[in-house]
């Protein structure tokens, strides 16, 4: 966790070739946790490979500071990948943000190939875990929406609910949904 190791990384995370051994570094970046680590993941915002970039993205959602929510924006209109922008969506909702609700709230309505974003805007709101993502999350319980949308919105409850009797009285009754993906992440 020295700042040695973390320029070190950081270094390797710019230089290697393969997208692979990037995430990786980007992993242990994330470990790290440290003010060195952080500014060493903003470079790495920059790499030109998606799934590098998603990896850099997961490791900066670990550190969990509230200006990710800004820092993260422009990783949510990628253009080359739908798993950018749902870690960031992640990343926003473990940020602590104030602004973190409004962004998710948005990334709710993107429609992308197997509501990647949309289940991404979930899980972040599942980590918040305030009244008002709890007030998102329910809508998306509903039959209308594709079964890997309510899943999602499953585990988002089962994140926030611990404590919560309407929440656990939700998840109880949705072990008898219809759909078996829902019933198995109830």
């Amino acid at each position: 966790g020295s700042s040695e190791a973390a320029a070190t990384l950081g270094r390797a995370l710019l230089a290697e070739p393969f997208w692979g051994v990037k995430a990786e570094i980007a992993k242990a970046l994330g470990a790290i946790r440290s003010g060195d680590a952080y500014r060493h993941l903003l470079q790495g915002l920059g790499l030109p490979h998606p799934k590098a970039r998603r990896a850099v993205v997961a490791a900066l959602g670990e550190l969990r500071r509230p200006e990710l929510a800004d820092v993260l924006r422009p990783a949510l209109s990628a253009a080359d990948s739908w798993e950018v922008p749902a870690e960031a969506c992640r990343a926003i909702g473990r940020s602590g943000s104030p602004s973190a609700l409004a962004v998710l709230r948005e990334q709710l309505g993107v429609p992308s190939w197997n509501e990647v974003v949309r289940i991404g805007a979930l899980d972040g709101l599942g980590a918040m875990g305030t009244e008002q993502a709890l007030a998102l999350v329910l809508p998306h319980l509903r039959p209308r929406h594709d079964h890997l949308v309510r899943a999602a919105a499953v585990k988002a409850l089962a994140q926030m609910g611990r404590g919560r009797a309407e929440v656990v009285d939700q998840v109880l009754r949705l072990a008898e949904d219809p759909q078996l993906r829902v019933r198995l992440t109830a």
